[in-house]
């Protein structure tokens, strides 16, 4: 398990939702943003921008061997989780 000591980690996480969506993607494994914004009942836009923000922080990774073609992204938590 990740110590995280770096201030600007824990805002990013902070958000609810980045909670929610961070505990989704850890219990499920890699997903497509899609599916991911289906199971959130949530708008596919907001939910790769919140992912945008983690990915900044490494908390989670573009899993792109899974994609099927160029418009699908698949991303899981980063492996040291939280």
């Amino acid at each position: 398990m990740r110590q995280i000591d770096d201030l600007d980690v824990l805002r990013v996480m902070t958000s609810r939702f980045r909670m929610k969506l961070f505990s989704l993607l850890f219990r499920i494994g890699p997903v497509t943003v899609s599916e991911l914004a289906r199971r959130m009942d949530a708008d596919p836009g907001q939910v790769s921008y919140h992912l945008r923000q983690m990915q900044r922080h490494d908390l989670i990774e573009d899993v792109p061997e899974l994609a099927r073609d160029s418009r699908e992204r698949w991303v899981r938590a980063a492996m040291g989780g939280l």
